[in-house]
């Protein structure tokens, strides 16, 4: 990340503390969209929600980090498929608008047995969604970022996650420790079946085929899956 060559290049270097080795039933094509979204949920996470890492998971009296309450769109049937409704999970449609969305996620809690929401990922950072998360949010509670922004959370903390912070970028705090350990986890995780890539497509014409890509994404003819274009294709 961020050296010459940029992501389009097809050979390129990585720091050692971010790469992983890949199982046999694990192709490149799935593999491509697990760093970036893994490192950066690492770092939220465990660097800046300071919850138990795998090796000490979170006692049962804790609910293991559950009642998690996601919120998606058209990509709910995959978000569902994540969730477990046996320990208070669910995922709210964002489409019913931002009080709707509040008004479920209060009372998704309420039957989990939980009051407040101490706890939050914002991976969209628009206005609309920072909003749902201030109106949810305890005053002291967290509210995480995966973009650098302006918007105001108070009265709870805002934080800004980035995966430049494992790729030794100085204008980021230094998370590579974390990095480098994870990293040895996901090969772990992919070998028992705890980590699998996000459902992918690969794009004919390699980077030919962005620009139609692109214009898919626009029309909302896909959702939930990851566009994998293959530059020796191009």
């Amino acid at each position: 990340m961020c050296t010459p060559g940029g992501s389009y290049a097809e050979y390129t270097l990585a720091w050692n503390h971010t790469i992983f080795h890949l199982p046999k039933h694990i192709s490149f094509e799935e593999a491509a969209n697990i760093p970036l979204a893994a490192l950066a949920a690492a770092v939220s996470l465990y660097a800046h929600h300071r919850f138990p890492p795998p090796c000490a998971p979170a006692a049962e009296s804790t609910a293991n980090i559950h009642p998690i309450i996601a919120i998606a769109g058209k990509g709910s049937h995959y978000a569902e498929s994540l969730v477990d409704e046996s320990k208070g999970d669910t995922v709210i449609n964002y489409r019913d608008g931002a009080e709707a969305t509040v008004k479920k996620m209060k009372s998704s809690l309420g039957q989990a047995g939980h009051t407040t929401v101490q706890h939050a990922l914002d991976a969209v950072v628009i206005s609309q969604s920072a909003e749902v998360l201030k109106q949810s949010a305890t005053p002291g509670g967290q509210i995480d970022f995966v973009l650098p922004n302006d918007l105001d959370v108070s009265p709870a903390i805002k934080s800004i996650t980035s995966v430049k912070s494992v790729h030794n970028q100085p204008e980021f705090e230094d998370n590579q420790e974390l990095g480098f350990v994870f990293s040895r986890y996901f090969t772990r995780a992919l070998n028992s079946g705890n980590l699998s890539g996000h459902p992918y497509e690969v794009r004919p014409r390699g980077l030919e085929g962005v620009e139609e890509a692109l214009k898919d994404l626009k029309a909302g003819r896909t959702s939930a899956t990851m566009f994998i274009f293959r530059i020796a294709d191009t």
